[in-house]
């Protein structure tokens, strides 16, 4: 793991869960991800997992709140990442910067976004991912960015009830 997110408690399962993708990807297609876009980056540690663990994969993390960003990139080594030219932090809305996103450039895009809705999960739990991410025209513009050989992942939170009514 890198330096900066030793001891992250839910590092393993997050990460671990994400990143099961990848090696799906070469089993399918016989060649590893070279673009991925994590949408809601957060405090980075699926970017950096990503960055750290896939050498030759450039990572676009996107994430709308430039005060969360400032954070991830001070205090979770993104900025550092950021450095190496393999990583890219935008400050912007996601599903804005997909829109811009050239076609058939992404290998995967995972959507780790949360919705604004706390009751539709549990009381104080966000739910995710937003209904925007659920809905036909996203999953249109996503795969219009996908490579052919490209995947969509969804990191949920809530009930499939939840989640379900939501689209």
């Amino acid at each position: 793991l890198p330096p900066h997110t030793r001891g992250m408690a839910d590092w393993g399962t997050h990460c671990a869960g994400l990143a099961l993708v990848v090696p799906l990807m070469c089993a399918t297609s016989g060649a590893p991800p070279t673009r991925i876009a994590v949408l809601g980056a957060g405090g980075g540690a699926l970017p950096a997992f990503l960055h750290a663990a896939l050498p030759r994969v450039v990572v676009d993390a996107v994430e709308l709140s430039n005060e969360v960003c400032a954070v991830a990139r001070e205090y979770f080594g993104l900025g550092a990442a950021e450095a190496t030219g393999r990583l890219r932090l935008h400050e912007d809305c996601a599903f804005s910067w997909l829109e811009r996103t050239a076609p058939a450039s992404l290998d995967l895009i995972v959507v780790d976004l949360e919705s604004d809705s706390l009751a539709l999960a549990a009381p104080g739990m966000p739910l995710a991912p937003p209904a925007q991410a659920l809905e036909p025209s996203f999953i249109a513009l996503a795969r219009s960015k996908l490579t052919p050989r490209g995947i969509l992942a969804f990191n949920t939170l809530g009930t499939a009830d939840a989640i379900e009514s939501m689209a």
